[in-house]
């Protein structure tokens, strides 16, 4: 039984590299086949924030949340941050792969969409992550372009291949350290003191993993 659950949705178009980022993280290996999202419980690992308390990291493709059409995944963001669960936390990746240029138009979109579903309330920790770095593509993403949306909108961006377990892993310990910045820790109950403060929390400052 989990004392506290992080609740980390991976936002972003079909074959960004989703599932693929879920399993690596979840277990520790690449897959060999191409995951089947929405099929099964979502996967989930234990997380050690040092202290005794058990706590889990639950990553939700956003197949896992939606039945029919994306907007389901918006509502889920409002009612979460509206009505937060007493020990749980929601935690936002926006995925997109550098080697489609058409999915990294995508990325500022659905930022926009997060900031209209979250409203007044406490605003998640947000990341955008560019997988398949490793891959070539025709016209892939450059990533200066990557850091200079991050930096325009104000959230932390990564870079990875998430066939290299070492810099998944890096990046979610990152995740995991800034979501205790803004839920506190253990989680806090949400309040208006505290959603006033963490409104501009993301103007804090980029980190790509190299």
């Amino acid at each position: 039984m989990w004392s506290e659950t992080y609740h980390c949705m991976l936002l972003g178009p079909s074959e960004s590299g989703k599932s693929s980022f879920a399993v690596q993280y979840t277990t520790d290996r690449f897959p060999t086949t191409r995951p089947n999202p929405g099929i099964g419980d979502p996967p989930a690992r234990a997380i050690d924030l040092q202290d005794p308390e058990r706590r889990a990291l639950v990553v939700l493709d956003d197949q896992w949340v939606t039945e029919e059409e994306n907007g389901h995944v918006y509502q889920r963001i409002q009612s979460t941050t509206a009505s937060p669960r007493k020990g749980e936390a929601l935690i936002l990746i926006i995925m997109y792969s550098m080697a489609k240029r058409d999915q990294f138009a995508t990325v500022e979109p659905c930022f926009q969409r997060i900031k209209e579903a979250v409203g007044t309330n406490r605003f998640p920790p947000v990341f955008i992550v560019g997988t398949c770095k490793d891959v070539q593509g025709d016209n892939p993403v450059l990533p200066a372009e990557a850091e200079d949306l991050a930096k325009r909108l104000g959230v932390n961006q990564f870079q990875i291949a998430s066939t290299n377990r070492d810099e998944v892993a890096s990046l979610m310990q990152f995740v995991v350290d800034q979501a205790k910045a803004v839920y506190g820790f253990p989680i806090k109950e949400n309040d208006q003191e505290s959603a006033a403060h963490h409104s501009h929390h993301h103007d804090s400052h980029k980190c790509t993993v190299q």
